[in-house]
């Protein structure tokens, strides 16, 4: 077993009362702030000027649809001209292109097709990847169907799609790529969600500080790997455009003044017209940029990748980069705000009973304490990804760290557990009796029981000895987690029967041990015994107290022993769920 440091400190108990009172004083605000928004945006709706929905069916391309226009006078030029023209850049449209040449590659096959079929086609498009992500992000959330419903509703009437829908932008290709990647990261793919965002990025460099995230948290391999993506997906752009093209789209952007008009949200834009430098608002949004980073960082080293510290990169930390780096850019239009649609609706469901957690993991169901149940400390955080906690902690990756409760006594507290973060469907964990350290195990690859993982201390069912045991063996079958055990020579056990069984011995000599599937398993040794995960109490023992011995047991005639209160049940055996019937212990022949 290997022995690793626990993680970071708790939470001062000064900062949980302040953070306590703030969501005290907010929670009777909140409801009226959001009726006053909606409010007052209906009422700009309909005593403001004409909606922009009635301006979409327009076939003047040029006057009404200016992004798209010049995005599709690009890739003209790109299939007109070839590789490597100036006139990628120099269209002769209202506005100048300020993407990379990749999308000018992928936005070419609209260039075939005449301009007005084009430009629906792409509002067809921009509308069904927006409508999609809402529908992914809401099930990834488990946000049920009416606040899925509403969600759906809320963003097809918004300003931010209507502007985005009639100006022809493409900010719903980078929502879609920020979705797939932040759902890829969640499903605990990291390494294809930073691709993903390395993508997004070469499509708009301006959301660079999102591949910046996985380095303030240690994570190097998505770090890298997202920095390797956007660099492959620009050179690959430049590369089908031309290398001329590279140094035409560096001297353009970066010679383009900043967003004079109100719709720049930027800081900016917003010191321009203010009368102030635009270099100072530059200096404050990378302040910003930097000063959030730095704030994630640190509370990734205290409490490590955990939603309820904001620092989860599946949860609401990638969307507060982003907000941030949105600051920071020169040009950052209200229609921006499509990108921020994930966090806004991972804030909203964090809210609602402390969140879901994605799917493919699934939370401890068992709340409740139930008699001989145990229930395993993890310290006052929550499990991270298995993948990266054995690798911080002195295990080796794909190893699980479960931190205990040191200093504290086996059934000490009687509160009603709090149940822990959702735990890999593959994790099993182990921790010696009277061991306090946190124990990193390898992650099995097969399905294990649910465990309670709480901040309560252990809690053994008090089991009498069993006479003349020599050891006890426990099998976990690989599909089913049906379990069968044997004590003693010629005592039989009951097949069949699937159950949540909790693992103690202390007895000297005595030894239990586990077969979890085909591959992986864990054992910790501790005063001479063996001890396993998933596996029975075998001994009257409690984990941290002397055996204990009961009446309440009976031999039979094959030489086990059994429960009279629970006729049929071997007393050794304490299972906190027994959901088959038994099949009866044979008679002897």
């Amino acid at each position: 077993m290997t022995v690793a440091a626990p993680a970071g400190t708790p939470t001062p108990r000064w900062a949980s009362a302040a953070r306590d009172r703030v969501h005290r004083l907010a929670r009777p605000v909140a409801p009226v702030v959001a009726v006053a928004a909606l409010v007052t945006a209906a009422l700009l709706f309909v005593l403001g000027g004409p909606p922009l929905l009635r301006w979409i069916p327009a076939t003047d391309i040029a006057r009404m649809h200016v992004d798209f226009d010049t995005f599709r006078a690009s890739a003209y030029a790109l299939l007109q001209h070839g590789p490597g023209s100036a006139a990628i850049y120099d269209t002769g449209a209202r506005l100048h292109n300020l993407n990379p040449p990749l999308l000018s590659v992928l936005l070419a096959p609209l260039a075939l097709l005449d301009p007005v079929t084009g430009y629906r086609l792409l509002t067809a498009l921009s509308v069904l990847l927006v409508a999609g992500s809402v529908l992914l992000v809401c099930r990834e959330l488990r946000l049920g169907r009416r606040w899925t419903t509403g969600a759906l509703v809320v963003v097809l009437a918004s300003s931010p799609l209507h502007g985005t829908l009639l100006l022809g932008q493409i900010y719903p290709l980078l929502l879609a790529g920020l979705t797939a990647g932040w759902i890829a990261e969640r499903r605990g793919h990291p390494l294809l969600a930073a691709v993903c965002y390395g993508v997004t990025v070469a499509l708009k460099p301006s959301l660079a500080p999102v591949l910046l995230l996985p380095a303030v948290q240690a994570r190097r391999r998505p770090f890298l790997a997202g920095i390797a993506a956007a660099t492959v997906a620009t050179l690959v752009g430049v590369a089908v455009a031309g290398w001329p093209t590279a140094f035409q789209w560096l001297t353009m952007a970066l010679a383009e003044p900043v967003g004079p008009t109100p719709d720049n949200a930027s800081l900016p834009g917003q010191a321009l017209r203010w009368g102030i430098p635009t270099v100072v608002g530059t200096l404050v949004g990378a302040a910003i940029v930097v000063g959030t980073l730095a704030h994630l960082g640190r509370r990734t080293r205290r409490y490590g990748p955990d939603p309820a510290a904001g620092t989860d990169p599946g949860g609401t930390a990638l969307f507060a980069v982003l907000a941030t780096g949105l600051l920071a850019a020169p040009i950052a239009w209200h229609n921006y705000l499509l990108l921020l649609l994930p966090g806004l609706l991972a804030l909203a469901a964090s809210g609602r009973a402390g969140g879901h957690p994605p799917p493919g993991r699934r939370r401890d169901r068992v709340c409740r304490r139930r008699p001989g149940e145990l229930v395993r400390p993890v310290g006052r955080r929550r499990l991270g990804d298995p993948a990266r906690t054995g690798a911080l902690h002195g295990g080796a990756p794909g190893d699980l760290v479960v931190p205990a409760a040191p200093g504290r006594r086996a059934g000490a507290r009687r509160s009603r557990p709090h149940c822990g973060r959702a735990v890999p469907r593959t994790g099993l964990t182990v921790r010696a009796p009277g061991d306090q350290s946190p124990a990193v195990v390898p992650v099995s690859e097969a399905p294990v029981p649910e465990l309670p993982l709480t901040n309560e201390p252990v809690r053994t069912a008090r089991t009498p000895t069993v006479p003349g045991a020599g050891a006890t063996e426990v099998e976990t079958g690989p599909a089913s987690g049906a379990s069968s055990a044997s004590s003693g020579p010629g005592s039989t056990r009951s097949a069949g029967v699937t159950e949540t069984c909790r693992s103690s011995s202390g007895v000297a000599g005595a030894s239990t041990s586990v077969s979890s599937g085909s591959s992986g398993s864990a054992a910790a040794g501790s005063g001479g015994g063996t001890v396993a995960a998933g596996a029975a109490s075998c001994a009257g023992t409690d984990s941290t107290g002397p055996p204990v011995s009961s009446g309440t047991s009976h031999s039979t005639p094959d030489g086990g022993s059994r429960s009279t209160a629970d006729a049929g049940w071997p007393c050794h055996m304490t299972c906190s769920a027994r959901t088959r019937p038994r099949l009866p212990t044979p008679d002897p022949p």
